[in-house]
């Protein structure tokens, strides 16, 4: 609770200091004017098949935070923070965009950390990974509506997973998917903007549910929703 008190104080705090920068799109593959800063407060949700966690843990929403910065020459950075206290991300990424006949077209990469913890009632169970993701993006805008479509790759670089001292599992070095995502971006409230996104991942391991400790290892479908504000 403490972490995610914190995070939120970051959010309004930062707001007030951005609210001066146009806020339009986050997703939108389209290059950035230099200096300019993009800022998302928002959740995900993410539905967990069923053979690799029981129901009680499927559904695993968790604040989500983002920004974007430009840069010249079509090259923009990016960063976000998703967390629910027992399973954090944090991600710093970037890309280079270009606009040709109307449609927006970008390539990047980015870098994540990925960090689990659960004490409670004399569990303590941690875990912690590196993950490396390439991706391509294309997008258009239909007035002030902006939508894209986002291919990405996921590459595990190491991953441990630790029941008190004792190492309980690790991995390395290996490609456990990819995922395509549609975003839809819209005008909201006065100057804010609404983001809906829909993410289909197809992957051998969901980090998310890291606390079920799987072990099933064929590559399984399943959804991630996007819910949030340009601020």
């Amino acid at each position: 609770m403490m972490l995610l008190r914190v995070l939120f104080c970051v959010v309004f705090c930062t707001s007030a200091v951005l609210a001066q920068s146009p806020q339009e799109f986050m997703f939108l593959p389209e290059p950035m004017e230099s200096g300019d800063v993009r800022f998302m407060l928002g959740s995900t949700i993410t539905f967990v098949p069923r053979p690799i966690a029981e129901e009680e843990i499927r559904q695993i929403p968790a604040i989500d935070i983002r920004t974007r910065f430009g840069l010249p020459l079509g090259l923009s950075l990016f960063a976000n923070v998703n967390s629910n206290y027992i399973t954090n991300v944090g991600t710093l990424g970037a890309q280079w965009s270009v606009d040709v006949l109307g449609v927006s077209l970008a390539v990047g990469d980015k870098h994540s950390i990925w960090y689990g913890i659960a004490t409670l009632d004399g569990f303590d169970v941690d875990a912690i990974g590196w993950f490396n993701s390439p991706h391509v993006s294309v997008g258009t805008s239909f007035g002030e509506i902006h939508t894209s479509l986002t291919g990405e790759l996921l590459y595990l670089t190491s991953r441990s997973t630790r029941a008190g001292d004792v190492e309980v599992g690790a991995d390395a070095n290996r490609v456990l998917g990819g995922s395509v995502a549609l975003y839809v971006e819209q005008p909201f409230v006065k100057r804010t903007h609404l983001v809906l996104g829909l993410k289909i991942n197809s992957l051998t391991s969901a980090y998310q549910s890291w606390l079920a400790f799987a072990t099933f290892g064929d590559r399984l479908f399943y959804p991630e929703f996007t819910v949030g504000v340009l601020l």
